[in-house]
């Protein structure tokens, strides 16, 4: 029965998660056709279109029409203004893709190397922001990333649920393989397993969904490199495999709630010895209210990576 259940899932996720309108299947029925069940295809249908088309005529104006891409950015500007900041991010317009780089001014002189991998509704501008806050929160230390660019709100949610669900069966993500090419790139140009190299590495939102199903792409020596520092993750990593997990959740974070990782909440309130999660703020802590601290920079996690700069900067920079 479980397994017929996450097939299901899988495929209601498929149909969800792709970037063009979903096929309509015929089936014949001896029953009238529901105007409610219409109406919902209809909008569904109506969105990818949405979708499909701004994309298209983005391309066209920077490919085709060889517009100045000074041009295609006040004509994006114009449309976020007509139809509005939030509706424009979250229907996924742009179209950003994957990445992996650098960001920062230097290395320690110890070795040690950073790595980071982003979450949800992140476009470049916000990735920007977030490494900037992390590096200088590290003494301007080097942040190596992953970027795995936003496609929407519907299209985000649906390809984190997919993640989480689909890895029953044996799933990983482009952006899991990308962190573990990452991750053993590092730990060569540190010498490798018998080195004294370690990583420190940073996971907010899905991304510690993805580090989660990255770590069993090392072999055990590799992954004793590594520790992980999590924000506002759906997955409470256990501490199996890394070096050190730590799970850091705010109480105003709705993502991180019971109903996402009903066992990752049992084991911390049975104070199991391998509970890897450290909570910040105060349930009852107005205006921060639960479920909208989420974001990186906010008074949760931003107070979490200050702290956590300040020990990198007495243990790797002396």
């Amino acid at each position: 029965m479980r397994h017929q259940i996450i097939l299901f899932l899988i495929g209601a996720t498929a149909i969800f998660a792709t970037d063009s309108p979903p096929s309509t299947v015929v089936v014949e029925t001896q029953e009238e056709e529901r105007p409610l069940q219409s109406l919902t295809d209809s909008c569904q249908q109506g969105y990818y279109l949405l979708k499909q088309a701004a994309s298209s005529f983005q391309k066209q104006l920077a490919d085709e029409m060889q517009v100045h891409p000074q041009a295609v950015d006040q004509m994006e500007a114009a449309f976020a203004h007509l139809v509005g900041e939030n509706v424009y991010f979250l229907l996924g317009y742009s179209d950003e893709q994957t990445e992996i780089g650098c960001y920062g001014e230097k290395e320690s002189p110890k070795p040690v190397r950073i790595t980071f991998i982003n979450g949800i509704l992140t476009n470049r501008e916000t990735l920007l922001i977030n490494l900037a806050m992390l590096s200088k929160a590290h003494g301007n230390a080097k942040i190596h990333y992953v970027f795995r660019p936003t496609e929407g709100w519907s299209t985000d949610l649906c390809r984190a649920f997919f993640i989480k669900a689909a890895f029953q069966v044996g799933f990983r993500s482009i952006h899991a393989h990308l962190l573990a090419h990452t991750w053993r790139t590092l730990i060569e140009d540190m010498g490798g397993v018998q080195g004294d190299g370690v990583i420190i590495h940073y996971a907010h939102s899905i991304g510690g969904s993805e580090t989660d199903r990255a770590r069993d792409l090392l072999s055990p020596e590799e992954q004793k490199k590594i520790r992980v520092i999590t924000f506002g993750s759906p997955t409470l990593i256990p501490n199996v495999g890394f070096q050190r997990v730590i799970n850091i959740v705010s109480r105003h974070d709705g993502v991180t709630s019971f109903l996402l990782n009903p066992f990752g909440w049992m084991q911390h309130y049975l104070h199991d010895a391998h509970s890897t999660v450290e909570y910040y703020g105060q349930f009852f802590n107005f205006p921060h209210i639960w479920p909208l601290d989420h974001q990186l920079g906010g008074p949760s996690y931003g107070e979490a990576i200050r702290k956590l700069g300040e020990q990198f900067c007495r243990e790797f920079f002396p």
